[in-house]
Order: structure tokens, then sequence, then C-alpha cells
């Protein structure tokens, strides 16, 4: 049964929304565990984008999470979410889950890394922290490493 979520002729939304409904109450996770649960490592926005899009109240997206715990990616007012997180039984303040780590599904242990999350850090680690955009490295006027989008007419679809 495991190894249905991971069958190619079924879709990438299809798939996501099957790991999504076994995620237990009393626990969250991430976008980017629940894109490699589904078999695509490193897809944690499309992975955002399916729940952003999906209708059946039946399916706890609430208990998806970000990285590190933030409740950010929610479709509906911040505070639905934080109210469904508290009937878990899962400890949030305005911004994230309160012990994060305890109330992780499954595991990170569980969730071996990918293909693309195992290159993208041996990239970083090659590089050191900063950022590239199109292989050139992006930075503040004050030196910093800054986080940019390449323009919309670089970026697909």
């Amino acid at each position: 049964m495991a190894n249905r979520l991971h069958q190619p002729e079924r879709s990438f939304a299809a798939r996501v929304l099957a790991v999504v409904r076994r995620i237990p109450a009393g626990r969250v996770t991430t976008y980017g565990d629940i894109a490699a649960l589904a078999g695509a490592p490193g897809a944690a926005r499309a992975v955002g984008t399916v729940l952003r899009s999906c209708g059946d109240g039946a399916t706890p997206c609430h208990r998806v999470v970000g990285a590190g715990g933030t409740l950010g990616g929610w479709a509906g007012p911040l505070e639905f979410k934080r109210d469904r997180l508290r009937r878990d039984g899962i400890p949030v303040d305005l911004a994230r889950v309160q012990g994060f780590d305890r109330h992780r599904w499954p595991t990170s242990d569980v969730i071996p890394p990918g293909p693309a999350t195992s290159a993208r850090r041996a990239t970083a680690d090659k590089r050191g922290s900063g950022l590239r955009v199109c292989g050139a490295p992006v930075s503040t006027p004050s030196g910093r490493q800054a986080r940019r989008r390449p323009p919309a007419s670089a970026r697909k679809g």
C-alpha cells in the first residue's frame, strides 16, 4: 500500500493529497516533506499550489507548514489555520508551531533526501551560503547575499 504513492500513473496532485490525508491529528509536516513523500523532492512550492486549490474540507491541509514550523502558506486567514492546529492539540504562536520537532510527521530520519535535495545541499556547500541566479551570485549593495527571483521573462511557465 505504501508503494501506491509512488506509482507514476497517478498525478502529482493526487499523490500530494494522498500523503496529506495520512497526516495524523496532533502532527504537522512541511511542504518539502510532502513533496519528498509524493516522489518529487524539491517541489515544495508545487505542493503549496496543489493545496491552495484543494477544496476538500476532509483533507487536513492545515497540518502542512513551512520549513522550521512557520505557519505561512495558507489560502485562508492565518487565524483559521492557528485555530485548527490548536484544536488538533498542536501549540502555535502567531507565526510558528512551538516545539516543531516534537510534532513533526514523519520524523526527518524517515524521509531520505532525494536527488534534487542532495544536489542542492552539495552545491550550497561548495559555494558557501550565497545564492545564485542563472549561475551568477546575487548580492545586495551592502555585499550581503540576497534572495531574488529571475525576471518573469526568464522564468518558465
